[in-house]
């Protein structure tokens, strides 16, 4: 499924990053737990620089294209963000259930280099935390 990165206007789906790791996460803009998430993120993204695609969708119907960009660049967070469609949220529901959708949950799933895939346990983590994930799981 296509998306589109706020970012830049350019649209990508997961698939173009095959070969490589992939945290993916859903988010809200109200959600102060996705925030502090995002913060853990950010300084991996940071340690890791391109070893790691960073995407995260916006998973609330009601937030707009405009307010998400406003969050994303008063936060400094330049990786690839996106609004979800309902077809989005319909396949994630079905993938992994309500949990990826719930945004104070702060769910992740890590995509692999080999393609394999998970959810990540529910809660926020650290970024000690992510980095040991994607040793031990990738």
């Amino acid at each position: 499924m296509k998306l589109e990165n706020i970012n830049s206007g350019e649209t990508y789906s997961i698939s173009d990053f095959k070969g490589k790791q992939v945290l993916f996460e859903t988010f809200a803009v109200w959600c102060v737990n996705c925030k502090k998430q995002q913060d853990e993120i950010k300084t991996l993204k940071e340690e890791l620089g391109d070893e790691l695609i960073t995407i995260s969708l916006n998973s609330d119907p009601n937030e707009e294209k405009e307010e998400v960009l406003k969050y994303v660049n008063e936060n400094g967070y330049d990786w690839y963000y996106s609004i979800g469609t309902p077809e989005m949220s319909e396949q994630l529901l079905s993938e992994f259930g309500f949990q990826i959708l719930n945004a104070p949950s702060a769910p992740i799933v890590m995509f692999c280099k080999d393609g394999s895939y998970s959810l990540l346990p529910e809660g926020h983590k650290t970024t000690a935390e992510l980095r040991e994930y994607l040793e031990l799981s990738c």
